[in-house]
């Protein structure tokens, strides 16, 4: 029997293989593999925390009221801290203390005074994941797939954390523990099929979000854990991380897969990982063009091409003009956004300034 036969007949229910032997070659210890291809099986976008066209590596602080839009809730692309605290010593920031050599950011999440959270106020570290993006997952199905979440975390707040995946108004209550201070751990937890809801959005909206609970009050705390419905945060007896003075959360390579085996990270290219970023954000770098004025009153127009078409047809701010111009867009799709205005005098061709296009979830 050949090789390739034998290694088929180690296909387990799960779609996974397993080799052990070394028939010649290197030995394969216990490696498992997902069946089929390998690639993009990481739901996760910028899970390892390396893409940042807002901020770069400078400290955020999000808003206290809630509000999820505004640019420093966002320490890196797609990840974003939702505060309703009331308080504004919670800090994001993209930092570059990592668990082991296969990464190079992390996010860094810290307070300077304790935050203590009434029973209807949150704290949340979360991404929102595109429907079409875990369609394939068959919620609501009995072909529904199983899923494994893997993510590197520390603190020096000990104890046990809340996580939720939530499907609209169902979710996934789990909880991790963090047992050694300021100690990179790697966490796995097993989500079992959705058989009984649908997916809340299989096309370009919100299909699942990832939450990690930070100390959300009691009003989002739920007395069991695995699927059940209800708008949840965080299981029972999970410590408030936020009720500590200089508190500190860091985190990176997070992964959601299906099947039951966690598999190593998905490093995908840069240039990969910033092109479905900007599907969601896109921030220009001085590099688009007005084109010329015209000769008697100095009017020029303008296209800025998005690098991807964007999830829906997003809202634009200007951030600057160039010196003495002034400029409105003002006709925006998902592809590209076009306006007008007056140049200080004729003949400018290859002038620059700075534009957002946000498509966020």
């Amino acid at each position: 029997m050949s090789r390739a036969r034998s290694f088929s007949k180690l296909i387990n229910k799960d779609n996974y293989a397993t080799y052990r032997g070394s028939d010649s070659v290197t030995d394969i210890s216990a490696v498992s593999l997902p069946q089929g291809t390998l690639n993009f099986r990481n739901k996760i976008i910028n899970g390892d925390m390396r893409i940042s066209q807002r901020n770069s590596s400078n400290q955020v602080t999000p808003p206290t009221n809630g509000d999820t839009t505004q640019t420093n809730n966002y320490p890196v692309d797609r990840w974003f801290i939702q505060n309703s605290s009331g308080s504004a010593t919670i800090f994001g920031q993209q930092v570059t203390d990592v668990p082991n050599g296969n990464f190079q950011h992390s996010v860094k999440i810290s307070t300077t005074t304790a935050i203590n959270t009434t029973q209807a106020q949150q704290l949340n570290f979360q991404q929102r994941i595109e429907g079409y993006n875990v369609a394939d997952f068959g919620f609501g199905s009995t072909s529904a797939k199983s899923m494994t979440f893997s993510f590197y975390v520390k603190s020096n707040v000990l104890g046990n954390y809340g996580f939720i995946i939530h499907n609209g108004n169902v979710c996934f209550v789990s909880k991790y523990e963090i047992t050694t201070e300021d100690v990179w751990k790697k966490v796995t937890i097993n989500l079992t099929p959705q058989t009984s809801y649908a997916l809340s959005n299989s096309t370009n909206g919100t299909g699942l979000y990832i939450n990690f609970d930070l100390g959300c009050g009691s009003d989002f705390e739920s007395n069991n854990e695995g699927w059940q419905t209800g708008d949840f945060k965080r299981p029972i007896n999970c410590i408030k991380w936020a009720n500590n003075t200089n508190a500190t959360f860091y985190i990176t390579g997070v992964q959601l897969e299906e099947g039951t085996v966690p598999t190593p990270f998905e490093h995908r290219p840069y240039g990969t990982e910033l092109a479905l970023c900007q599907r969601y954000y896109f921030q220009n770098e001085n590099q688009y063009m007005y084109f010329s004025a015209r000769n008697l009153d100095n009017e020029m127009a303008a296209t800025i091409p998005f690098p991807v078409e964007m999830r829906v047809t997003p809202l634009i701010t200007k951030v600057s003009d160039p010196a003495g111009f002034t400029f409105t867009w003002n006709k925006v799709c998902k592809t590209c956004v076009s306006g007008g205005g007056t140049a200080p005098s004729n003949g400018y061709t290859d002038v620059c300034g700075v534009i957002q296009a946000s498509g966020e979830l």
